[in-house]
């Protein structure tokens, strides 16, 4: 009976470790990505937030309202322009939200435009585009992308080849170069009196001098956490990276992006990726020591800050 015993306990034992590798399989693959409704934070700030760039043309000329991660709204010459929604976790079965987000998707219908660089969970949340305004107008940076916004019934997509541009009301949209691991490009948006630069993911290179050179961007929205995965070449800027293309790019004022997250599983933590925790902050002071003359911005989720 105590052999019977055993063998069972072992066999039992087996099949959950069985089938637990096999649940860890399906989540680092994306099988559970942006399926979890996220928890939402008090909607108070965002909401003074979008009513002050209701109220107020100044914003209204030019402004960033940070939502969390890469997902901002910015105004520029009066147009909203919605970058990389990511509302709902995880992402790659391993990556959360480090806090509740300002407000339910819902909140963000205000947007003219929506700006998606790249294909990536954290940058084109399925569950996210499917509350987003049908009559918004959607531009991405590689056919994957347009697919995932068509695959969520928006239906004016635009696929943007680097360089390429187009107007929306006084708005000049320039797609620019990226480089990252899938197919991407960054945006410039430049208005009359206001230019910012959304860099999506992307490593250090050539193009930053080219953007620099073609179209000049006051204000810069840079990646920070060098997020990756292990043994493999950074393809996402950490600090010291953002840093440095601040000063290729000779922007006046700078803001961090690509923040905010935490490694939830262990397992992956351990073995598959790495990331710079505190990233936002870490460039905020090497921003104060390294960046004379350089604005850095660094709004709370759900706060509005003027170009």
């Amino acid at each position: 009976m105590a052999t019977r015993g055993t063998r069972r306990n072992a066999l039992q034992l087996g099949g959950a470790v069985i089938c637990g590798l096999l649940l860890e399989r399906a989540s680092l693959r994306g099988g559970f990505d942006n399926t979890r409704r996220e928890v939402f934070a008090s909607t108070d700030v965002f909401a003074r937030s979008l009513a002050a760039l209701d109220a107020h043309a100044e914003l209204r000329a030019g402004s960033i309202l940070h939502f969390g991660h890469s997902t901002h709204l910015l105004s520029v010459a009066g147009v909203r322009v919605l970058t990389d929604p990511w509302i709902y976790d995880p992402v790659f079965g391993a990556l959360r939200h480090e806090h509740g987000l300002p407000a339910h998707p819902s909140g963000l219908a205000t947007a003219d435009v929506l700006c998606l660089t790249h294909e990536h969970p954290d940058h084109a949340d399925p569950t996210a585009l499917a509350h987003m305004p049908r009559g918004a107008r959607c531009l991405v940076g590689s056919a994957r992308t347009a697919q995932l916004a068509r695959d969520a019934g928006l239906t004016d997509v635009t696929l943007m080849e680097p360089w390429q541009s187009l107007r929306v009301r006084e708005l000049e949209i320039t797609a620019v170069p990226a480089l990252h691991d899938v197919p991407e490009v960054g945006f410039v948006l430049r208005g009359a009196e206001r230019s910012v630069y959304y860099a999506g993911d992307t490593r250090e290179g050539p193009a930053l001098l080219e953007i620099r050179a073609r179209l000049s961007p006051r204000t810069a929205i840079l990646p920070v956490d060098g997020m990756h995965r292990k043994g493999t070449q950074r393809m996402t800027m950490g600090p010291e990276e953002a840093i440095a293309a601040t000063r290729t790019l000779g922007v006046s004022q700078v803001m961090p992006s690509h923040a905010e997250t935490f490694l939830h599983d262990p397992i992956a933590s351990a073995f598959l990726w790495e990331k710079k925790d505190d990233a936002a902050k870490a460039f905020v002071a090497l921003a104060a020591a390294g960046l004379p003359g350089v604005v850095c911005l660094n709004p709370a989720a759900g706060e509005i800050v003027a170009l």
